[in-house]
Parts: C-alpha cells; sequence; structure tokens
C-alpha cells in the first residue's frame, strides 16, 4: 500500500545548519548574516530570505535557538512557519516582525516570497509553506 500523505505535513528537502547571530525561535525566516555560515531573522519583504528554521526543541532542550548556535535550517520543500496576521491557503507568504511570515499584500512590489501557504491562518499560528523563492519588483539586489 502507497502512503500518501496530507498537504499539512512538514516536508522539508534541503537543509543547511549556519550559526546564529541573535537568539532565534523556531518556524522563523532567516537570512544571511554579517558574516559567511551566519544567520538573522528576516524581519521585512525586502530582504532576500534564506530560509526557515525547524522546531528547536529537537535538537536543544528550549525553544530558541541561542547566540552561535548551529541551526538546522530548510532551504526547499514544505516547511512550517509562524504566521501573523491572517490568510488563505495559495496566499504569497513574506517576512514580518520577528521572522515570522505574512500574507504579501495584493499589488505590491519590490518584495521577496518565501513561498505559498498550504492552509489558512490566523495570529501566531504555525503552518505549512511550500518553498518557493521569488521576487515581486521591478529590480532585483542580490
Amino acid at each position: 500500500m502507497a502512503y500518501i500523505f496530507g498537504i499539512s505535513e512538514s516536508k522539508p528537502g534541503l537543509k543547511v545548519s549556519p550559526v546564529t547571530e541573535e537568539e532565534i525561535n523556531d518556524f522563523r525566516i532567516v537570512t544571511h548574516g554579517s558574516a559567511d555560515g551566519k544567520i538573522v531573522l528576516c524581519t521585512n519583504a525586502t530582504t532576500k530570505p534564506l530560509g526557515v528554521t525547524q522546531k528547536a526543541s529537537d535538537i536543544h532542550s528550549t525553544e530558541t535557538y541561542e547566540i552561535d548556535q548551529a541551526v538546522d535550517t530548510v532551504l526547499s520543500g514544505i516547511v512550517y512557519v509562524k504566521m501573523s496576521g491572517s490568510g488563505n491557503a495559495g496566499d504569497s507568504v513574506v517576512a514580518t516582525t520577528g521572522g515570522m511570515g505574512a500574507q504579501m499584500a495584493f499589488g505590491s512590489s519590490d518584495q521577496w516570497c518565501i513561498g505559498s501557504a498550504l492552509q489558512s491562518w490566523t495570529d501566531e499560528q504555525v503552518i505549512p509553506v511550500k518553498i518557493e523563492l521569488h521576487y515581486i519588483g521591478s529590480s532585483v539586489s542580490s
């Protein structure tokens, strides 16, 4: 019998383990830090995201990664993201305050989208997001 999974499950693809430059909670969108191999929270839609942190308690005894800890960070696949505000399945997801995900405003430009929500959400809910990084705008800076 074949195993059929739901779209509400996490199916991470490529993972890396960069080191934190600041405290980072689980299920947060992150970006490159000030040095190679370092990450910080991605706190706005105009910064290019790198990936999403995994559940800290699977690796450490807390839900927060401390400074200079290695963090399992997913770069592709379906991952859980802690969301801000509310939105619907299929909405484009961008980074906002605290590295949480948010619904990209209709008609927005010059923003990096980390992916698509696979279910509707309410404020501070953790939901599955399909990572499909893309830029919406007139110019690209890397």
